[in-house]
């Protein structure tokens, strides 16, 4: 009897799924389709077949000719592999691409774009007396924290998560990937991707706290509520999920074949990644 055949075994996970390069994978498709097209000039057929193989073996390990990534890294312009970059498959933090529901009798305070002047009147940050900067006001701080236990400890997320998104459609949530990363989505739509969970309780947990300090919370749209709850997490002095060490620091993304420097906010003691923007560029 002869074993199942499964195409498990030529899998590559991490050229493939979440880990996809869009730059490597259309040079690959526009060279299979070359040589497919090449090949059908002298057999039909055997053309069809060598693109229905190419196909494949980019579906499968992400690229057909080894060495891609380093030749798209070296012969593509930086614009190029931004733009691919950009074009990313999963749902994105509210913060990037909110959600287009907005209650439409009131017009939004006029905060979008400046969320230290609403965490401001929400009287959750304060000019810090000893740097040029702000810090979080002391009993907003404890208020948070006490609301990130309990939202943990409860399993309250998906209540909390209404009060962020600010919208009545049923919300699915997807915690458990690979890479930690949380996603939500209603039936039709993605509307929410966080780095990781720590990430996801401290969004849910300021924004349910907000939303009692801040009398105009209910107007805000989903971009300027996320707005708000994003920029806090840089003020986290505490990892939501183990209690662990939080530390501000620079640091290298690199995917198969670009790199870029990011601000990025993690915990010690798990890895977890709890904030990622990218680094000001410096001028040469």
């Amino acid at each position: 009897m002869c074993p199942a055949f499964s195409l498990d075994r030529f899998r590559r996970p991490e050229y493939t799924g979440e880990n996809r390069c869009l730059p490597c994978t259309a040079t690959n498709v526009g060279i299979a389709a070359v040589a497919g097209a090449l090949v059908a000039l002298v057999w039909l057929p055997a053309g069809a077949g060598v693109l229905a193989f190419g196909l494949l073996a980019i579906y499968l390990r992400g690229y057909l000719v080894p060495g891609t990534p380093a030749f798209t890294q070296r012969y593509f312009p930086e614009p190029v592999l931004r733009a691919f970059n950009k074009t990313d498959s999963r749902p994105v933090p509210p913060a990037n691409r909110p959600a287009t529901d907005r209650p439409a009798e009131a017009p939004e305070p006029t905060f979008l774009g400046d969320p230290g002047a609403l965490l401001s009147a929400a009287d959750a940050v304060e000019p810090d007396p000893e740097a040029d900067d702000l810090r979080l006001v002391p009993t907003f701080r404890a208020a948070w924290h006490d609301r990130i236990d309990r939202i943990r400890t409860e399993g309250t997320e998906e209540r909390a998560l209404h009060t962020l998104l600010g919208i009545d459609e049923t919300v699915h949530l997807d915690d458990e990937n690979p890479d930690g990363v949380v996603m939500a989505h209603t039936e039709t739509r993605p509307v929410g991707y966080w780095e990781s969970r720590a990430a996801f309780l401290a969004d849910l947990a300021a924004a349910v706290e907000l939303s009692s300090r801040y009398e105009d919370w209910g107007r805000l749209s989903v971009e300027g509520r996320s707005q708000a709850v994003n920029g806090l997490r840089v003020f986290l002095d505490r990892c939501p999920t183990c209690d662990g060490e939080v530390v501000f620091g620079e640091t290298t993304v690199r995917s198969c074949c670009r790199s870029h420097e990011v601000l990025a906010v993690s915990c010690v003691a798990c890895g977890a990644r709890i904030l990622e923007v990218d680094a000001p560029e410096t001028e040469s």
